[in-house]
């Protein structure tokens, strides 16, 4: 009876412990889901777009290192040496944007493949978001990475007018994390070229070199 006895003592024992380890997991899960998984997003995104932006303009500032406007537009002016059109040279500049798109890609597989965040933004805590050593969360570039090109008018100032060329770039980023997967989308616009005419310039004026 003893022996009995004993014997049911210890399932107990063991059912208890089963007990609180699947109580303290369940509260461990609830926690990570609404309270930390949220922080970590948040951090971890931040990184994400200022990695992007940073990688974006690197290669640009190589990929159009030594471009200028009359690269790609052609201006064409009346007798009265009034402008009658802008050409813009869509061939070229879809050239670079390939480079230029083909240049993120690469370094976001390089560069982009792991970012590092601290043990204390696990918690969920915003006083212990930086502390405690690293942890490495990977992203995975889907390879969605596209261009559009965007023509602007500006006046900017008596009798003048800005013209400039910019590209944006869309690229997708997705975000690795314990139980959970984040896709973000960045635009990043850059600058190809500009030029300052005297007079306005109507966008009609514009013609697309395809």
């Amino acid at each position: 009876m003893g022996y009995n006895t004993g014997k049911r003592k210890n399932r107990h024992i063991i059912l208890k412990f089963f007990l609180t380890i699947i109580i303290l997991l369940s509260l461990f899960l609830i926690h990570y889901n609404f309270v930390s998984l949220p922080l970590i997003k948040s951090v971890a995104e931040s990184k994400i777009n200022k990695l992007v932006y940073e990688i974006v303009n690197n290669s640009a500032s190589v990929v159009f290192a030594k471009s200028d406007y009359a690269d790609f537009v052609t201006v064409e002016k009346n007798n009265n040496g009034e402008i009658e059109i802008l050409k813009i040279d869509t061939i070229q500049i879809n050239l670079l944007m390939q480079m230029l798109c083909f240049d993120a890609r690469e370094q976001m597989n390089s560069k982009g493949k792991v970012i590092t965040l601290p043990l204390g933004l696990f918690s969920g805590i915003a006083y212990f978001s930086e502390i405690g050593p690293g942890i490495n969360i990977n992203i995975e570039s889907n390879e969605s990475i596209h261009g559009e090109l965007k023509s602007e008018f500006e006046s900017v100032g008596i009798n003048k007018t800005r013209h400039a060329l910019y590209l944006n770039l869309y690229i997708n980023t997705d975000i690795i994390l314990p139980m959970s997967k984040k896709s973000i989308e960045n635009t990043v616009s850059i600058l190809v070229c500009e030029n300052i005419f005297l007079g306005n310039i109507p966008e009609n004026y514009i013609e697309f070199n395809n």
